[in-house]
């Protein structure tokens, strides 16, 4: 049986009135893309900022190859060798693409007295090139694309020494073929012995770059170990609310009233959107949305993120 490389055991969080997670337990295996999975709410940014240093567990303890970790600040996580890739990237758009990956503990020469931009570089471009040569350290990270953005990102965390990056849907902002380039980096990286963990609402893109999932819901973990090569996506989602999701027909009450109808919808984002919803259904802009509270209606849409 494979080592854990990283393994949470009871970790428990309580803030004033609210028990964000309860007794969650799992482990992520060297080279493994993990994917962390769960509506909003279920407690999976809490467990990544326990991870990253942000927050310190109320109960329960993270382990990093075998051995406790005390993560009371990033820098903590950092020395275990954690990175964090958030969704919202934290970089300087004016600075450089070496900049921003050294931001926080520049390279230092005569002394100390000023930063040692060159071998910033070019550590920076050593990094980069184990996963996009066609990144210049030199130039304005504003200049990027945002996947190669989030390359930079994933090149840091190599300079870090990282054994664990956590991504948190890091392809919220990307095309089709963006997503295609940063899952061939997410593979290699994982082929290279780095321990993926995975949050993302895109389903699809979860069963393509993932190999197990843990699948938390009110702060507990319901699915552990699933394993995706075997799993229908519709088990999985059944398991993250709670509830099986039953396809309805087109056709189904199409005689039944209208409660909310569009035509012809137009703004920066979309061009000439027209939809009809009628009373008993369902409808969202994501195919397994879960239905919320219903109401005069029949049912509204279930969460967006």
């Amino acid at each position: 049986m494979v080592a854990a490389r990283l393994a949470f055991e009871g970790i428990s969080k309580a803030f004033p009135g609210v028990r964000a997670l309860s007794d969650v337990s799992f482990e992520v295996r060297p080279g493994e893309i993990h994917a962390l999975l769960g509506e909003n709410g279920a407690g999976k940014s809490t467990l990544l900022r326990i991870l990253s240093g942000v927050f310190r567990p109320t109960e329960g303890d993270v382990k990093v190859d075998g051995v406790v970790q005390t993560l009371r600040k990033p820098e903590d996580a950092r020395r275990a060798g954690i990175a964090m890739i958030h969704q919202e990237l934290q970089q300087v758009p004016h600075l450089t693409v070496a900049q921003n990956m050294f931001l926080g503990h520049s390279l230092k020469r005569l002394g100390g007295l000023l930063v040692d931009r060159r071998e910033q570089e070019r550590r920076a471009a050593e990094a980069l090139a184990m996963i996009d040569p066609t990144i210049d350290p030199a130039a304005p990270i504003s200049t990027l694309k945002v996947a190669q953005r989030q390359v930079v990102e994933i090149a840091r965390a190599l300079l870090d020494k990282a054994k664990i990056i956590a991504m948190d849907e890091p392809t919220s902002s990307l095309t089709p073929s963006e997503f295609d380039r940063l899952a061939e980096v997410i593979v290699r990286l994982a082929a290279s012995g780095v321990s993926i963990i995975y949050v993302s609402h895109k389903m699809d893109e979860v069963f393509r770059v993932c190999e197990r999932a843990t699948v938390m819901r009110d702060g507990k973990v319901v699915g552990m170990g699933v394993d995706l090569r075997t799993t229908a996506q519709r088990d999985v989602i059944a398991m993250m609310v709670g509830r099986e999701l039953l396809l309805e027909e087109h056709h189904s009450h199409a005689t039944a009233a209208v409660c909310l109808e569009a035509r012809n919808l137009t703004t920066h984002r979309v061009r000439d959107v027209s939809f009809t919803l009628r009373k008993g259904k369902s409808w969202g802009w994501r195919a397994w949305s879960a239905p919320a509270a219903p109401n005069s209606c029949g049912r509204s849409p279930g969460p967006t993120g």
